[in-house]
């Protein structure tokens, strides 16, 4: 369901071409959590989308390249 996230870059050139969804996911929260389970069933219906997925407390780079402190 979800794409391993290469490079932010790669992201970004596969947006041009059709939509992506970029998840900020935190291990930690709950509600986070919930959110994922709801991306989880949209996806169920929407799989022609690339999905990614960046958990905020790795890898850094991604995170900060997305706005994350």
């Amino acid at each position: 369901m979800y794409q391993q996230l290469q490079t932010f870059d790669d992201a970004l050139t596969k947006s041009n071409q059709q939509g992506v969804f970029i998840f900020k996911y935190s291990a930690t929260c709950p509600i986070s959590a919930n959110a994922k389970e709801r991306l989880e069933r949209f996806m169920l219906d929407h799989s022609s989308y690339p999905c990614y997925v960046v958990i905020i407390q790795q890898p850094r780079p991604y995170s900060l390249a997305l706005g994350i402190q």
